[in-house]
């Protein structure tokens, strides 16, 4: 397992909630154990760097909603 930070200006307007659902999905499978939900950023434990990398490259729209839809 490793612990991933998501900068919240990574993900803007559906995005965000979809990275948040992403994240329960990973803790309620018992496949990640947690997340942290903080102003700037999302700390989570995620089973591994590909799932990360995954989310960032699938989810991840840096500011431009027509990214990633």
């Amino acid at each position: 397992m490793i612990i991933a930070t998501f900068w919240k200006s990574d993900f803007t307007g559906d995005n965000l909630g979809q990275l948040r659902e992403i994240l329960k999905q990973y803790a309620v499978k018992g496949i990640g154990c947690w997340f942290k939900d903080k102003t700037n950023f999302i700390q989570a434990c995620l089973p591994g760097e590909d799932s990360y990398e995954w989310i960032m490259e699938h989810v991840a729209n840096y500011g431009d909603p027509s990214l990633n839809k």
